[in-house]
């Protein structure tokens, strides 16, 4: 069995995780674990993620720290969809304020870490989002780099997660 955990932060992007997720199922030796932010929580129900895996979201507000803790010390793979700035920036800099970042300091060293940015084009090629990506992938990190694609601004630019099936073929 595969232990797999799916971090969500907020981004209009969030819906692309739970075909991420129901991708992922087709394989019976997947087990996917979920944790979600605050701001992801605006976007779409903890229910909806757990009705997908069948496993408990850990949520900011619940009181599941330590077991959050102890299963991402048994995570095969890790993988960030999507990746907001904020959630880049948090890690980057080891701030550690929310279930997600919790799930992140508390991986082994060796488990492949994924993360698929998604935000407005000058946002990401900012130069402190450009900093704080640089850190992560000297942490280890494997980005899957945003595309040209729709944005939520109706604009066409980079910044649009990459497809999932794409992100499928990295990660496997």
């Amino acid at each position: 069995m595969r232990k797999i955990l799916v971090a969500v932060s907020g981004s209009s992007a969030v819906w692309k995780s739970s075909d991420l997720i129901n991708r992922l199922r087709e394989n019976p030796e997947n087990e996917i674990h979920v944790v979600i932010t605050g701001a992801a929580s605006q976007f779409v129900q903890p229910l909806m993620y757990q009705t997908l895996t069948l496993n408990h979201v850990f949520v900011d507000e619940d009181d599941k720290a330590l077991e959050l803790a102890r299963l991402s010390g048994e995570i095969d793979l890790f993988i960030l969809i999507p990746a907001t700035a904020n959630t880049i920036g948090k890690i980057a800099h080891g701030i550690n304020d929310n279930r997600l970042t919790e799930a992140v300091f508390s991986l082994k060293e060796e488990t492949p870490k994924y993360f698929c940015p998604a935000m407005n084009e000058a946002m990401y090629v900012s130069v402190p989002v450009q900093e704080n990506l640089d850190r992560l992938k000297a942490k280890g990190f494997i980005e899957i780099p945003p595309i040209i694609g729709m944005l939520s601004s109706g604009k066409t630019a980079l910044g649009s997660l990459e497809k999932v099936e794409n992100i499928l073929k990295i990660i496997k």
